[in-house]
């Protein structure tokens, strides 16, 4: 309290260590099929839903 009272501004924010995503192990995965899509035709690109599929198929 004593702190907050002397000075007129609020000492900076801790940073905090950057979290592991979810999507970490899946990452490169997702990443090879979007690279493969680029040479797709133009109306034959993955959706989120048939990436999420073959994921879930294995």
């Amino acid at each position: 309290m004593r702190k907050a009272l002397d000075s007129a501004w609020p000492e900076p924010r801790k940073r905090l260590p950057p979290r592991p995503s979810t999507l970490d192990p899946y990452k490169v995965v997702i990443d090879g099929i979007l690279w493969a899509d680029l040479d797709a035709p133009r109306k034959q690109p993955h959706t989120v839903n048939r990436i999420l599929h073959q994921l879930i198929t294995g």
